[in-house]
Order: C-alpha cells, then structure tokens, then sequence
C-alpha cells in the first residue's frame, strides 16, 4: 500500500505491506 510514512521525522511516501505498518512500526 502507499502510505505516507514518517521516517527519520521527515515525510515520505512508501510502499508499505500491512504488515510491517502493524508489526514494522511504520507511522502513517
């Protein structure tokens, strides 16, 4: 899925499984 995610405190659109947003502790 494309889902906005913060990464480092910055802002950025990733490909992300819904796995890792539950279990990898992906911030939408």
């Amino acid at each position: 899925q494309r889902v906005r995610a913060v990464v480092n405190g910055a802002p950025q659109r990733l490909n992300v499984c819904t796995g890792c947003l539950k279990a990898g502790r992906v911030t939408r």
